[in-house]
């Protein structure tokens, strides 16, 4: 972890930066600087180490240390915008690109920039797979392969009628069977019980519940129990 000093060869202009890796490549992250390393070329760059640092909190405090002691965000010598450890005072470089990038994206969409597969969305032009195929008539063998490729795939339709389309009624129903409740619907009986004791016979487990005034698991674990007086009726 290092603080920096990147010069100018040509115009003798500065930047004072922090370095997490001291990577020799690395010669500073503003704006103004990189826009003159691709101008002038890296070749024209320097860079020195002012002072390693041992930890993360130091290098903040070090880098905000050599920037107040050249003034650098004041000094006309430097390319620092601040003599913060990051950012800028007046904020982010607004560049022209920056202040009409609403406007550039508007132009880079007009005309016919779509891709195909939008334009067919859009019905603007179909599909040419579509229009390859249309009217062909499947190969037997084609025929077989898409059989094949779709076996052992579970299909939720398969053997029921296409109920999607419209004027097909479901089968089964019509205006004489509407609202006819179909076979078995309504209420069920649970299992009968009896008690071998007094003869008792009752036509659900809720209902035995509700005479003997027992809860839940108290019934269940009776009629687990096989020496118990109440039986499940076979």
């Amino acid at each position: 972890m290092v603080i920096y000093l990147t010069t100018n060869l040509i115009n003798n202009k500065k930047y004072i930066g922090k370095d997490r890796h001291n990577s020799p490549s690395y010669l500073g992250g503003g704006v103004a600087l990189r826009k003159d390393i691709k101008t002038y070329g890296r070749c024209n760059f320097t860079k020195e180490i002012l002072e390693v640092c041992s930890d993360l909190d130091m290098l903040k405090l070090k880098e905000i240390y050599w920037l107040e002691y050249y003034n650098a965000a004041l000094n006309p010598e430097f390319y620092n915008l601040t003599n913060k450890s990051h950012g800028s005072i007046n904020g982010p470089t607004k560049t022209d690109a920056y202040l009409n990038r609403g406007e550039n994206i508007s132009n880079s969409r007009k005309g016919n920039h779509y891709p195909e597969a939008s334009m067919a969305q859009r019905g603007l032009k179909k599909p040419k797979v579509s229009k390859a195929l249309m009217g062909k008539k499947k190969s037997e063998s084609h025929c077989i392969n898409l059989s094949n490729s779709k076996k052992g795939i579970p299909s939720k339709r398969k053997g029921k009628p296409d109920l999607k389309q419209k004027g097909i009624p479901k089968p089964g129903v019509s205006e004489k069977t509407k609202g006819i409740p179909k076979p078995g619907a309504g209420p069920k009986e649970g299992r009968h019980l009896f008690n071998i004791e007094d003869g008792k016979e009752f036509t659900s487990v809720k209902e035995c519940m509700e005479f003997y005034g027992m809860g839940k698991n108290k019934m269940y674990s009776i009629l687990k129990d096989p020496n118990s007086n109440i039986k499940y009726k076979k």
